[in-house]
């Protein structure tokens, strides 16, 4: 199934400073990326396919109908935006993939041998915890 491209204008990014150490470059420049995607205003995805998107992603979509994303991998804020979008699209594909339908099989012949001889095990068990009276 293909996936239908989201627009770049339906993104929105802000950006922030990394947290954890680093030195400089962490305390100074915002490398961090958080990418906003709201789904109800997406025009790339019909009804349906935006509602498989909603129950897939779950707890991911706010109230506000937004998938977000945060990124600070990387030290560079651009690579973090790209990594973000990869993300978000590697999200929608999953949501969106058709769901394999299990083929109903049969236990083997082996299994079955199996299963019946623990059961002929437990009922041997049974029977000698059985009160054996002496009259």
């Amino acid at each position: 199934m293909l996936i239908p491209t989201i627009p770049p204008q339906e993104f929105f990014f802000s950006t922030a400073r990394s947290s954890g150490p680093g030195g400089q470059n962490v305390n100074k420049v915002e490398t961090k990326a958080q990418l906003r995607w709201c789904v109800g205003e997406s025009k790339a995805f019909s009804d349906g396919q935006k509602n498989k998107i909603r129950r897939a992603l779950g707890k991911r979509v706010t109230i506000g109908d937004e998938v977000m994303i945060n990124v600070d991998e990387e030290r560079s804020q651009v690579r973090n935006k790209v990594i973000a979008i990869e993300r978000l699209h590697g999200l929608i594909g999953e949501a969106l993939k058709p769901k394999k339908i299990r083929r109903r099989t049969r236990p083997g012949r082996a299994s079955i041998e199996r299963r019946l001889d623990d059961k002929k095990r437990q009922s041997r068990l049974k029977k000698t915890r059985k009160m054996v009276s002496e009259f």
